[in-house]
């Protein structure tokens, strides 16, 4: 408690709310403002209040410091619950659904022209030069499958791999704009899918790559969840930040740091929500049955059908992602979350 000096003029102390009418009911000194004097009150009754708060056991106001152990509490503190599992996928379903044209069509525009003509080429092979073979995709490849088959069968499925990346790139640009009130066009969608496909396809590579070294090492069986979560959102890296392929790995490595379960958990859930559809689907293809050619035909058309029906469900895992990036990395940057 700030001690008082003691009254000039001798008069008993009659306690503070008198003094404090007192003071209210003198006139200010010469050169010197009313508001003046009030605001030294104030600020005396501020320090006062705080330390009867002290006094009575409240918790003192605590402010973040200032430089970077600041920002690194500031941003331990936004990842504490900002970026929750549903409502990230609630917002993500949402936004495909008031933006579907925009977000759809760029995966229409790439997905289905590439299945289109690897399905003619597949229909076309079969019924000539492998006229002799039995109908085989790349899923149903085994030992007695001739090694042409096999490698071109290979080489059709690294294409529409390469393709669907690429839409799924173009969608984040679309995804991107819409999520801040902009509508994207297609060809501003697709033009910088397309420029930066070099890229895309060294993506594709580092994956490949990370999943052989899962599969064949137990070491990688255990550090290769780890790595694919930490870079998990390179591509949305790539196209809304710019910078190098390896430049948006190691963006992705950063802003996924402490977000990782999350982004586990969300696409977990994404696929749980979706999984009824992808059965079905499969399901359709395995019940194709008929005479060679009618096999052949129906195969292509369960091929597009299935092109047409994933993209949906690209397009809320790619919203998902690209939502979950935009919030991390606000995050991560120290903006709050997005």
């Amino acid at each position: 408690m700030t001690r008082r000096p003691p009254n000039p003029f001798g008069e008993p102390d009659s306690g503070a709310g008198q003094r404090d009418g007192d003071e209210n009911r003198e006139s200010p000194m010469p050169g010197t403002g009313a508001g003046d004097q009030h605001g030294h009150h104030d600020e005396a009754s501020g320090a006062d209040g705080e330390r009867r708060e002290e006094r009575h056991g409240s918790a003192p106001r605590w402010e973040m410091p200032a430089g970077p152990a600041g920002d690194a509490e500031r941003r331990r503190a936004a990842v504490r619950g900002q970026i929750p599992v549903v409502d990230t996928l609630r917002e993500a379903a949402s936004l495909v659904n008031q933006n579907r044209g925009t977000v759809l069509l760029p995966l229409l525009a790439v997905t289905f022209p590439v299945a289109l003509v690897i399905s003619i080429l597949t229909v076309v092979l079969f019924l000539t030069a492998w006229s002799d073979e039995a109908l085989v995709s790349t899923a149903t490849i085994t030992e007695q499958t001739p090694a042409p088959i096999v490698f071109t069968l290979l080489v059709f499925t690294a294409v529409e791999v390469l393709f669907a990346q690429v839409a799924r790139a173009a969608a984040i640009v679309a995804i991107a704009g819409a999520a801040a009130g902009k509508r994207t066009s297609l060809a501003e969608a697709l033009d910088p899918a397309f420029n930066k496909i070099g890229g895309i396809l060294v993506l594709i590579g580092v994956f490949i790559a990370g999943f052989f070294l899962g599969v064949l090492t137990i070491v990688g069986l255990i550090i290769v969840p780890y790595l694919f979560l930490r870079i998990a959102v390179s591509l949305e890296a790539y196209m809304l930040d710019g910078g190098s392929i390896w430049n948006s790995i190691g963006r992705s490595w950063a802003v996924m740091q402490g977000n990782m379960l999350r982004l586990l958990g969300l696409l977990l859930l994404t696929g749980a929500c979706v999984l009824p559809v992808i059965v079905l689907v499969s399901l359709l293809g395995g019940s194709i049955e008929g005479d060679r050619t009618t096999e052949l035909v129906m195969f292509a058309g369960w091929s597009l059908a299935q092109a047409i029906i994933l993209i949906p469900i690209v397009a809320l895992f790619t919203a998902c992602t690209t939502l979950y990036y935009l919030k991390a990395r606000a995050i991560h940057d120290g903006r709050g979350p997005a």
